[in-house]
């Protein structure tokens, strides 16, 4: 590849230091959140075979100025739907991956409703996919 011009290149670094775009890892309690913030990162946040490990929000950077925002599972008595948005509010989160291991509860709901009305994209994540059983038992 050719070298590029010496203001294309500046153009391309100051598009890059002006990047700050935060996702979240949200969801239910216990759904692999911190296991894909680990393989998307290359990281190793704690996982754990105990519910809700994660008790505040970690950072992770990821690409060039990305960040991955790894956060505790909702709808405990610690992070109620209401808290869980004041969290998104104060990370200024621009998109969630919503990581879901069981049926969407009402208040994975309500929160679904928030990301939608804020107009925070979604990405909605089933995970523990080899632990389905069909209608048969099997």
């Amino acid at each position: 590849m050719a070298d590029q011009h010496p203001l294309v290149e500046d153009y391309f670094e100051y598009v890059k230091s002006t990047i700050d775009y935060r996702i979240a890892v949200a969801g239910q309690v216990d759904a692999g959140k911190s296991a894909l913030v680990n393989a998307l990162t290359g990281e190793n946040s704690h996982i754990s075979t105990e519910t809700d490990a994660t008790r505040d929000v970690v950072s992770y950077p990821y690409k060039d100025k990305g960040e991955l925002l790894d956060f505790p599972g909702v709808g405990t008595t610690e992070f109620s739907p209401k808290q869980y948005k004041k969290l998104f509010k104060k990370y200024k989160v621009k998109h969630v991956l919503y990581v879901f291991s069981s049926k969407i509860r009402d208040v994975d709901e309500k929160i679904i409703r928030f990301l939608a009305k804020n107009k925070i994209k979604v990405t909605f994540i089933y995970s523990k996919l080899d632990t389905l059983v069909d209608v048969t038992g099997k």
